[in-house]
């Protein structure tokens, strides 16, 4: 079975571990998924090495453009510390947020464009519900289709492992 950790960085990767441990993580029976919330002033080397296995697929998942665009620089660094190489799945700032929020978000994807796992989902609710979803009906079909994301990405390495391994 392979194993995963989501780790949620501030309040976007809060939301996205209640949302995962709520409704999807039940129905996913061949991927054993850890979930780790991880609080943006209490980021600690210690805490991430004790928490998150190497020998697992992590995916930190969060949205830019507030405090916990500065705090990834320096998760990811931790992570390189301990010789973790995770994917990074970043939700930017909706659409009718500050640019200040969208001038952050932007900086920071500049600074981490250098990374080979790294996906950047755009906050475009008009493109996933119509005028009849509500903003938590929105929120959620943002949720599914980042977690969607991720078990296509792990069932491509399982997938690619097993390639792999036959030849």
């Amino acid at each position: 079975m392979k194993k995963i950790t989501i780790i949620g960085l501030g309040g976007m990767g809060s939301n996205f571990i209640t949302f995962v441990n709520k409704y999807l993580k039940k129905d996913i029976s061949n991927i054993e998924i850890n979930t780790l919330l991880v609080n943006p002033k209490e980021l600690d080397k210690d805490f991430i090495e004790n928490n998150v296995q190497k020998d697992e697929q992590i995916f930190v998942v969060l949205g830019l453009g507030g405090s916990s665009s500065n705090v990834l620089i320096e998760l990811m660094d931790i992570l390189k510390e301990t010789n973790i190489k995770p994917y990074l799945i970043v939700l930017k700032p909706f659409v009718f947020e500050s640019k200040e929020r969208t001038k952050l978000a932007n900086s920071t994807i500049e600074k981490l464009n250098n990374l080979d796992n790294l996906k950047i989902f755009e906050n475009n609710l008009d493109k996933l519900c119509d005028d009849n979803t509500t903003m938590n009906e929105a929120m959620g079909l943002m949720d599914k289709n980042i977690f969607k994301f991720i078990i296509e990405s792990v069932n491509w390495l399982v997938y690619s492992s097993y390639i792999i391994w036959t030849y």
